[in-house]
């Protein structure tokens, strides 16, 4: 356990320097355990992310968990029309690299009967994809 908490910080702190080298501005939550890994701001928006690490090729997430995201977006998102927080599940597959989620998303898994969602590289974004993304949202 000790083990995958430090494979956890490590990439957290692999992130932030990421974002960082992208314009910006985080903060990590250490040994938070909660929702809110790291938390960035950039260009007057809010970015959360909860940070998972997996030498797997695929990651299995619990409901639960997901019902929890989601319910932090829609706490700091009160107006559906303008989103302030933007709240991502963050993977760092250790073969495909990093891959992003937006909670918005992963929302729609929720209709299932299941208690555990797998999620694959090629369901998330890349980085750049991300950040296209974004840049997107933002000149929308």
């Amino acid at each position: 356990m000790v083990r995958m908490y430090k494979k956890g910080a490590q990439a957290e702190r692999e992130l932030i320097k990421l974002l960082k080298g992208k314009g910006f501005d985080p903060t990590r939550a250490a040994g938070s355990k909660g929702l809110m890994d790291i938390v960035a701001l950039h260009e007057g928006k809010a970015y959360v992310f909860q940070v998972k690490y997996t030498k797997y090729d695929t990651i299995r997430i619990r409901r639960k968990e997901i019902c929890k995201l989601v319910d932090l977006y829609y706490r700091h998102n009160p107006n559906p029309d303008k989103e302030t927080t933007a709240v991502y599940l963050a993977v760092k597959f250790r073969r495909h690299g990093w891959r992003f989620y937006p909670v918005i998303k992963l929302w729609s898994l929720l209709s299932g009967v299941f208690d555990t969602f797998e999620l694959k590289p090629k369901d998330g974004l890349p980085l750049d994809g991300l950040l296209n993304w974004l840049n997107h949202q933002i000149s929308s």
